[in-house]
Order: structure tokens, then C-alpha cells, then sequence
């Protein structure tokens, strides 16, 4: 049965029809997306990333208070982390 003796596509038929190169056409434009993401990243370099954080210092702060387990004050990592206070 070729094209010329199908019958018409009823409503639902056209609707997936139209729901499928809707489907396409988004599937494409996120190749093209991610592809030039990539191709940007590759050109301008990937960002650093940031430096470990330790908290290496806090097991002698938790030794010296007994009625906490953990008390801060006034801790600030530039760009990472800025805390006034807090006690566990």
C-alpha cells in the first residue's frame, strides 16, 4: 500500500506526527547545544577548581568545650563559606 491509497491520518494521527518532529527538532537542538558548549570549553579552558577544604583544626576546639561537641564562631573560607556562629 503506497502513500496515495493510506487513508487520511485521522486527528490523533496528525498530533503524533506533529509530537514526533517536535520531538526531532528538540533531540537536535540539544546536539548543537552541547556541541558548542563543548567546543567553547575547549577554546577558553576549563575553570580551576577550587581548593580542598579540611577542618582539620576543629578536633582541638571540640576537646576544649565539653558541653559541645562542635562551637564556631566567625569561620570564612573566601568564596566558599562564611559562618557566624554554630554550636552542635
Amino acid at each position: 500500500m503506497d502513500a496515495r491509497e493510506r487513508p487520511e491520518p485521522g486527528e490523533a494521527g496528525t498530533a503524533s506526527g506533529h509530537r514526533a518532529v517536535w520531538a526531532q527538532s528538540q533531540i537536535s537542538q540539544r546536539v548543537r547545544s552541547a556541541a558548542w558548549r563543548l567546543k567553547e570549553l575547549e577554546r577558553t579552558g576549563w575553570p580551576t577548581a577550587p581548593s580542598v577544604f579540611t577542618a582539620d583544626f576543629l578536633a582541638a576546639r571540640v576537646k576544649a568545650h565539653e558541653r559541645s561537641l562542635l562551637v564556631l564562631h566567625g569561620v570564612r573560607v573566601p568564596g566558599r563559606l562564611t559562618l557566624d556562629g554554630l554550636e552542635v
